[in-house]
């Protein structure tokens, strides 16, 4: 895959990000209004309105960063803060910036495509409990997953996770608590997922999240930081889905050594999104380890919404080109029916039917009459049944008065030249029989319904078998 292509991809995302229901406040507010009340009980905690205001600023914010790495205002150079690109390969590219000034955060931007259903991404990106199965375990320097699990769910596409990270000495360990709200805008085949770090039990209102905090722990041996972003999920197509992640980090540090900032956009970033294509490919495979958590209401509704179809066509697909032979004969069939419509005629009901009911009044008299004296001359050889040897005595004394071309010619079928000379016994100029032959031929494949496509049909052959009468007159006669 080239990189044009994966610009066409990003600059379909670009535009999905821009348009009217995810860049007016009222439009994404009535999305997530929508949503909730399609996922939640009857027993909604909380004032739904405070609830969805709260949301859509927060769903509105993130989509306002995902729009910031996109091509147009990349190349304005009109923002404040501009992207560093740290790494830019064929498959995926990774963005970094600080964050506003006088702020302590630092923003981390990745994004691509993954050969994968967006369920499937969606469920390695979402389930909290897989990320020590795919999530870069680095000993030196130390920088991996400690712990990641669910610790709350609170409808379908909404939940909390806590996930602990261990890093490099002399930093201690760091946690983030999260909170994950999927929004569905199925209309342009997109899902956006909000993360955002809930604030501790001490520090920060927790009104305006429609949950109770219930089972929700507050910070132990370790630095709780805070977190801002989420993601964009693109359907390419039935196994193609591009990606788009940001991040708007705090990580609890006065000063971040930019060696650090480098480890983790290129090594920790460059590793971990080796280990996401894998994940996705065991999913793919049925791995048991993921196979179980893909079967949830919320990947369920994904894939009826964006792959029925596609399974839909997939299935008809399948059947209609299952077998060579029936393809190709359905093709003929389709062939006759156009030449059929185009001629006006009319397929055979009855083969014992005589040659002038079958004749349509579109053939021509000409051909007409090319049957009528190709019906005379098949009687007069049914009503002359000559002795085989007087016959064969005929064809020798024909053979002799010819010339050598001639005898050469009718040489290869021996009948031929005895058929002949039947034929002037009885008074038929030969160059008629030549043109009631072959005209014979085309009445009998138009009167039959053959197109040129199937030539080689039953019918074809029937009229051959007709038109040629020195063989026939073989059977005939030794019969």
């Amino acid at each position: 895959m080239d990189k044009g292509s994966i610009s066409t991809f990003r600059s379909k995302l670009d535009d999905t990000l821009g348009c009217h229901d995810l860049t007016d406040h009222e439009a994404v507010n009535n999305l997530i209004k929508s949503q909730i009340l399609q996922s939640s009980s009857s027993d909604f905690g909380g004032n739904l309105e405070d609830v969805v205001e709260t949301r859509a600023k927060e769903v509105s914010t993130l989509l306002e960063m995902l729009r910031s790495a996109s091509s147009t205002n990349l190349s304005s150079n009109m923002l404040d803060r501009n992207w560093n690109i740290k790494q830019d390969t064929e498959e995926f590219r990774v963005m970094y910036r600080e964050g506003p000034i006088g702020t302590p955060f630092h923003e981390l931007l990745v994004e691509g495509f993954v050969d994968g259903p967006l369920d499937v991404l969606l469920c390695v990106s979402w389930e909290a409990i897989l990320y020590k199965e795919w999530w870069p375990d680095i000993s030196f320097p130390p920088f991996k997953v400690l712990s990641s699990d669910c610790v709350k769910r609170v409808r379908i596409g909404e939940q909390v996770s806590l996930v602990r990270m261990k890093l490099p000495w002399p930093l201690s360990a760091r946690e983030a608590l999260v909170h994950y709200f999927a929004l569905e805008y199925f209309e342009n085949d997109l899902m956006v997922v909000l993360l955002n770090s809930l604030p501790d039990s001490n520090n920060g209102n927790r009104s305006g999240y429609g949950f109770t905090w219930e089972g929700i722990p507050d910070p132990k041996n370790a630095i709780r930081i805070g977190v801002a972003g989420g993601l964009a999920l693109l359907k390419l197509d039935a196994n193609r889905t591009y990606f788009r992640t940001v991040a708007r980090v705090d990580p609890k540090l006065d000063w971040l050594p930019p060696s650090l900032i480098n480890f983790i956009s290129r090594q920790i970033v460059g590793s971990g999104f080796k280990l996401f294509k894998k994940a996705i490919e065991s999913i793919s495979k049925g791995n048991d380890k993921f196979s179980k958590y893909i079967k949830d209401p919320l990947y369920e509704r994904i894939r009826k919404a964006l792959y029925a179809t596609d399974d839909e066509s997939k299935k008809l697909a399948e059947s209609e080109s299952g077998d060579p032979e029936f393809r190709q004969l359905t093709e003929i069939d389709e062939d006759d029916e156009e030449e059929n419509q185009n001629l006006n005629l009319e397929s055979p009901s009855d083969s014992n039917k005589s040659v002038e009911k079958k004749t349509p009044s579109s053939i021509s008299p000409q051909v007409t009459q090319a049957l009528e004296t190709l019906d005379n001359v098949i009687s007069m050889l049914q009503e002359h049944r000559f002795d085989i040897e007087k016959w064969k005595t005929n064809t020798n004394k024909e053979e002799t008065s010819h010339s050598e071309v001639s005898a050469n010619q009718n040489s290869s079928d021996p009948s031929s030249t005895g058929a002949n000379l039947l034929i002037r016994e009885q008074g038929i100029d030969e160059s008629s029989l030549s043109n009631v032959r072959s005209s014979s031929l085309a009445a009998k494949c138009h009167q039959n319904g053959v197109g040129k496509t199937s030539a080689k049909g039953k019918w074809v052959k029937s009229a051959m078998a007709v038109a040629f009468l020195p063989s026939c007159f073989r059977r005939e006669v030794t019969s």
